[in-house]
């Protein structure tokens, strides 16, 4: 084909025009922060705890844990709580379904494991197994998932994380189990695999809200620029720290065929550090500048972070020196309730009435997880210096009907000393003999069991123990309630 001078001249023109037009469009995306397409990623949760006569403590909250840290980082997340082995074959079914057109696939179990004769199965929560022949029909085998795992697209990763190498009491007398997990026989390519311990040793079942496996990996899942390998070694470290004390530390393991790289979160762009620092240097918040230095470890701003949550630190404790504590809780039928920590010339009252005429407020009333902190009800209540004064006043004899016991908490902190005093409170309503008070008349009557009278105690805090937390945890250890009905003559 002949082309003109003036064709030519045309066409190069136009391709050099159209380059400049696509890279002028992508400069200004990323001057607006607009990300190229995200990859696709999808992940299965299942955590098993409630087995029959082997219950576990941490699977659950694990489960949820790496859950919300999966969701951060842009997964596409379906969790499975106590489930049964239909649940879990179905769900790894689908699940190897919709891996194939995915960029990334991450399966995460957490509960009982067992290997027999060098296969992996993890045991669902009703797994009826009283002979070693029963494993392969009640149990799942883990060489299923990775069956799943092979073809599909291809550059995918695949992430396999199993906490599970808890062998049930049950199983040690079967002649083919073995402690801990077996090295997998297959392993598709584009896969890493990441044990909680080294295979044929066991994991260790937490003492906290996650296992120690599982508190160092949320630490890192959301790190910048780590690698998953540096990722597992920085978690591996951790969990042989916490467990060295153990008869058998723990030693996380994992196997790979990962033929690139991969990072849960892609390294963060030039200078973006210092937009994040700009926004958040004056706060207030110490959790701000902790969540900086997690997300950007190697700033040139990471000192003034530490700096910051030091300072914030140190005016925590000068304010909590000066600072009145106190705690009411009260206990009746209608249910437990509490306000804690209020301060010198706030009113009192939240809950107290709904001791008496039960309302609904579920702001006031204590939950299974410990104290919740209530609203104003009334502003008929004197400031807590006064009525910490009545408080050692009102002791008169009284009598009627007391149908629930309360206990208010006070003090004050002195840098991480506290001092306390304890006061018990009969509730109900009673006609006062002596020294009437504005609590007492708006309670209708109350008084200051004497065969409590007053505990006073001091201790100093751990110190990595905040304060308050501390006093709370001494509350609710205590056992000062009196859940009981009394008529007659009171003292």
């Amino acid at each position: 084909m002949y082309w003109s001078k003036n064709k030519l001249k045309f066409v190069l023109l136009l391709f050099f025009a159209s380059n400049i037009l696509i890279s002028s469009k992508q400069l200004l995306a990323n001057s607006k922060g607009i990300a190229p397409p995200s990859k696709k990623k999808i992940a299965l949760i299942i955590g098993n705890a409630d087995y029959k006569g082997a219950r576990l403590r941490n699977p659950i909250q694990d489960a949820k844990s790496i859950e919300d840290q999966l969701r951060d980082v842009g997964f596409e997340v379906k969790r499975l709580e106590n489930s049964s082995l239909r649940e879990m074959s179905e769900e790894t079914r689908e699940f190897g379904k919709k891996l194939r057109q995915v960029d990334v696939a991450l399966y995460y179990y957490s509960g009982h494991g067992i290997q027999h004769n060098n296969t992996n199965w993890l045991l669902p929560v009703e797994a009826d197994i009283r002979r070693e022949q029963d494993i392969e029909f009640e149990a799942f085998n883990l060489n299923r998932l990775l069956v799943e795992m092979e073809g599909g697209t291809k550059n995918r990763v695949n992430i396999v994380i199993v906490d599970a190498c808890r062998t049930p009491p049950t199983f040690r007398s079967f002649r083919n189990i073995t402690n801990g997990l077996a090295t997998p026989s297959t392993q598709p390519k584009g896969t890493i695999i990441a044990f909680s311990t080294a295979p044929g040793t066991v994991a260790h079942d937490g003492t906290g809200i996650n296992s120690p496996y599982v508190a160092e990996l949320i630490k890192y899942i959301k790190t910048p620029g780590m690698k998953i390998e540096d990722m597992f070694k920085q978690v591996r470290k951790g969990v042989v720290e916490r467990t060295s004390k153990m008869s058998h530390p723990q030693v996380p393991w994992e196997n790979s065929s990962l033929v690139g790289d991969f990072y849960f979160v892609e390294k963060k762009a030039a200078n973006e550090d210092r937009t994040r620092w700009v926004e958040i240097r004056n706060s207030k918040d110490k959790r701000d500048f902790e969540s900086f230095i997690r997300e950007f470890p190697d700033s040139v701003y990471k000192e003034d972070a530490i700096s910051s949550i030091n300072e914030l630190d140190r005016e925590q404790i000068n304010n909590q020196s000066s600072d009145d504590y106190y705690d009411i809780s009260f206990r009746s039928f209608f249910g437990v309730y509490n306000v804690i920590d209020m301060k010198i010339g706030e009113n009192l009252g939240a809950g107290l009435f709904h001791v008496l005429w039960n309302y609904e407020d579920e702001d006031t009333k204590v939950q299974e997880n410990g104290y919740s902190i209530g609203l104003i009800l009334s502003s008929w209540l004197d400031t807590f210096k006064q009525f910490k004064d009545n408080c050692y006043s009102c002791d008169g004899p009284s009598f009627g009907a007391n149908f629930g016991t309360g206990r208010v908490d006070f003090g004050t902190l002195k840098g991480s000393k506290v001092e306390t005093g304890v006061t018990v409170l009969g509730l109900g309503i009673f006609y006062q003999w002596m020294w009437p008070n504005r609590l007492s008349i708006v309670l209708g009557g109350t008084n200051v069991l004497r065969n409590f009278s007053i505990l006073n105690e001091s201790y100093v805090t751990d110190e990595t123990e905040n304060v308050k937390t501390h006093i709370n945890r001494r509350i609710k250890s205590r056992s000062d309630f009196l859940p009981v009905i009394l008529f007659g003559y009171s003292f």
